[in-house]
Formats: structure tokens, sequence, C-alpha cells
């Protein structure tokens, strides 16, 4: 019993379908391709990105790149509606509220504010692109911190802003294949050294979390559900915890209950150990 490629769509909405991703950093010549129907292949915003990249790289005096808070603060001028939960003990009782922040969306306005057109301007972002261009800035914050991170640190990467371009314009990616395959080349990486927190493992650890807490029930489900992926209602309070054996006879016997926030490194700790 493992994660697989249907989890991933099942608990992440991850699309299984799509073209092929790929992480690659276009040449100038890719800007001005065109296709058998004389249409761009590479979305005019593209370089909006790219001209943000280069502008925080002036302006950064972090060597290893550009971090993903400089990231959302350059594009967005919104208030903080919600602040970072707090840590709830484990439970034995569902508990009466969550510490989770709330589903409810507050409203988008239709008019960007003057800080955000700010934005767009020093940018040359044309008006019928200033959606497109957001969206595609959010995708790539996206892609390095949640879905494919690459280090432990959270960096935007270059190499991402052609697909996020390209997500912007509609395009689906098959995202579950790189995403699975990050998830198992990290475990892989734990298991194998002595120490696991010395392995410079990185993976999107929450889909993770997100398939032992459906599976193995570690979590009370919200209630009312939120709407969004299967894998938002396990967000509340911990169960009450089981100790090692528990956890080793569950593994083994394969059965299905209530054992507790286990740690993701923990539980491939034991199965490595069994087998």
């Amino acid at each position: 019993m493992s994660i697989s490629l249907w989890d991933l769509y099942n608990l992440g909405r991850l699309p299984i379908s799509g073209k092929i991703y790929d992480e690659t950093t276009p040449g100038l010549q890719a800007f001005e391709h065109r296709d058998k129907q004389n249409l761009r292949t590479m979305p005019s915003f593209c370089n909006f990105l790219f001209a943000t990249f280069r502008c925080l790289e002036k302006m950064s005096v972090c060597e290893k790149g550009i971090s993903a808070k400089a990231w959302i603060d350059f594009w967005c001028k919104k208030k903080l509606i919600h602040n970072l939960p707090t840590r709830c003990s484990p439970r034995s009782l569902t508990p009466t509220r969550t510490q989770n922040a709330s589903d409810q969306i507050q409203p988008q306005d239709p008019c960007w504010s003057h800080d955000e057109l700010e934005v767009f301007k020093n940018l040359g972002v044309p008006k019928d692109r200033r959606e497109s261009t957001y969206l595609a800035a959010y995708l790539s914050c996206w892609l390095c911190v949640f879905a494919l991170p690459k280090t432990g640190e959270k960096f935007i990467h270059l190499d991402t802003f052609e697909a996020d371009s390209l997500m912007a314009s509609s395009t689906i990616f098959s995202l579950v294949v790189p995403v699975l395959a990050s998830i198992y080349h990290g475990l892989n990486g734990i298991t194998t050294v002595v120490m696991p927190y010395h392995s410079r493992s990185f993976f999107s650890c929450y889909y993770l979390h997100g398939w032992l807490t459906h599976y193995f029930k570690t979590h009370h489900i919200l209630q009312p559900p939120p709407s969004g992926p299967l894998m938002v209602l396990y967000s509340g309070s911990h169960m009450t915890c089981s100790d090692l054996r528990d956890a080793r006879e569950l593994i083994h016997e394969g059965r299905v209950s209530d054992v507790g926030p286990l740690s993701t490194m923990g539980i491939w700790m034991w199965i490595s150990q069994a087998t």
C-alpha cells in the first residue's frame, strides 16, 4: 500500500492527463516561435515573469536566489486576512471549531488597486494581460513552494516560468507524474541514509500527509466539509497519539484505524526497517 497517481488526483485534484511537464528556461527565439496558425507558442506575458525576476535580483541581498516571500510581496498588495494557525494538541474528541483558516475567500474586487496598477505599469503589462500575468505569477510560487519544491528553502525558479504561463493560458499538464516521482525520490533519499534528517531530500510532504490522514485517520475531519480538493477535509486537529508498537502493527497488518499524528518520515522509516 503506497501513494499512487490516483491518490494524487483524488486528494489534490492534480490532473492526470495533459502535456508532459518539464522545467526549462526558454531562449529568446522561443518567444518569437509561431505555430502553423501563425500564433505564438509562448504566451506573450511570460516575459513579464522574467522581467520581475531580474528586477528582484537587482534589489535582493540574498545570493541564493529570489525568495518566495519577496516574490509574493512584489505581486500581492492585498491585505492579510488570515493569520497563521496555531498548533493544536491531539484530541480524543472532535473539536467544536478548527484553528485553520476559513475556506471562504473574499470576492475579487473588479478594479485593481492603485498599488497593483503600479506593478503592472512598471512592468509594461497591457490591460488585457493583467489577469493572466497575475495568475502565472501565482502558479510559479505554487509550483516552487508547494507542488514541486527543490530545496528546503522557498525560492522561485526561472525554469518554471514557461509552464506557469502555459497553465495560465489554459494548457493542462499531467502534474501527477512529476509530483509522484518527486515524492518517491525524496522518500528514497530518507530511507537510504543513516540519519534521515541529514538526507537533504525535499518533496511535497503535503500530499503525502493528506494520503496518510485519509487512509490512517490521523486527523479529525473538518465540519462542515469545505469545498475544494479532498485533502482539505483533513486539515483539522490531530487525534490522540498511538505508540510505536501500534504503528508497526498497523503497517504490517494493513489495518485502517486511528494511528494519531504520526510523522511522514517516521512511518517510512518504520517501513524501511521492516523490509
